[in-house]
């Protein structure tokens, strides 16, 4: 299944010490001093999405998605997330 080779990707990613996170400092696109935005990476395979979200005790909170393309890479389909990211904080 399709689903089960984003899993053992996101799994792997993970496993290596990279933590499923962006980080993106607002400075780079608003001028001024240092800030950075911290957001969580999440897959979620019920609707076959990549998401991303803060978290908190009560779990993961997406804040917005992107449909998981197949016909993509792992890191392109992270790409797109990122710009999606990017495009809603500076906003």
């Amino acid at each position: 299944m399709r689903t089960n080779d984003v899993k053992q990707l996101f799994n792997e990613m993970t496993s290596k010490g990279r933590a499923p996170i962006f980080e993106i400092n607002l400075a780079n696109y608003l001028g001024g001093e240092d800030r950075y935005v911290y957001r969580y990476i999440n897959y979620d395979e019920n609707k076959d999405t990549l998401q991303y979200g803060t978290i908190s005790n009560s779990g993961f909170m997406c804040i917005d998605e992107v449909t998981y393309e197949h016909d993509f890479s792992f890191d392109e389909n992270l790409e797109a997330l990122f710009d999606l990211f990017v495009k809603n904080t500076i906003e």
